[in-house]
């Protein structure tokens, strides 16, 4: 059991891995998906993680793009499902804080909404895709406890948090994630940018797995996709390897907080 530990603590705190998340794949960002798995391809990340939200608003009523599930189902590693459209009842000051609708669709559904919209999201992506789908994460990793309880009682198999994933027989992996996806004001991006940087020198200093979180909206920003790009060229200078993210053993993890920023 020692051995064991002493295993995976390595894996996590001394290695230079990374994990690869793809988020909001959905075909009305088809040009924007197939950019992040350009960039996929260049990390060595053939089979990236991902999140595929089903019904992004604008798409309800057109049915599956069967050629778009297809092509997604052929490249990911593992495809976990995303919200069912992302979307949520927001508030002005949400509206005013980031420039956008509010996401967090799960944050406050009671359990019967969650356990509806989850089984018929992934009812859905397992019949576009071909493939299983078995874990869930919250637009912008907000949860209600109504979501947890339901994910639970569909059998899932776990869930992605900020800075872990979270395992439903109780075991739990900490992995911080890189996110550059903030909203569109300026003030806040800035801001973010800054706290980024700092993340991104202390994983180089101290190399350990962590999550790469790309999104849509990166792709269109020519600062954002530049900060990527760099990031791209030092993992692959320092010779980082991706990993797929679920085939990881939580058996072995070290659940310190070494592993948050």
């Amino acid at each position: 059991e020692k051995a064991d530990m002493t295993e995976l603590q390595d894996f996590v705190q001394n290695k230079k891995k990374f994990i690869l998340e793809l988020h909001d794949v959905t075909p009305r960002f088809s040009d924007e998906v197939t950019a992040m798995l350009r960039l996929a391809d260049e990390l060595g990340a053939g089979e990236p993680v991902i999140l595929w939200t089903p019904h992004w608003p604008g798409r309800e009523d057109k049915g599956p793009d069967r050629r778009f599930a297809e092509f997604i189902a052929a490249r990911a590693g593992e495809i976990v499902l995303h919200g069912y459209t992302h979307h949520a009842a927001g508030s002005v000051w949400h509206k005013l804080l980031y420039g956008e609708p509010a996401a967090s669709e799960f944050k406050n559904l009671k359990k019967e909404e969650a356990y509806r919209l989850l089984k018929k999201g992934k009812s859905q992506l397992e019949d576009w895709s071909g493939k299983a789908v078995d874990w869930f994460c919250a637009p912008r990793w907000h949860y209600g406890k109504g979501t947890v309880t339901a994910l639970q009682e569909l059998g899932f198999s776990g869930y992605f948090e900020k800075n872990r994933l979270v395992f439903l027989d109780g075991r739990v992996l900490p992995v911080p994630v890189l996110s550059f996806d903030n909203g569109t004001r300026k003030i806040i991006d800035s801001v973010n940018r800054r706290i980024r940087r700092k993340q991104v020198e202390q994983l180089f200093a101290c190399p350990r797995l962590f999550r790469l979180a790309l999104h849509p909206r990166d792709m269109n920003r020519p600062v954002i996709k530049k900060e990527i790009e760099e990031i791209r060229d030092r993992l692959q200078r320092d010779n980082w390897c991706a990993v797929t993210a679920l085939a990881i053993n939580p058996e072995t993890c070290d659940n310190s907080k070494r592993n948050k920023w």
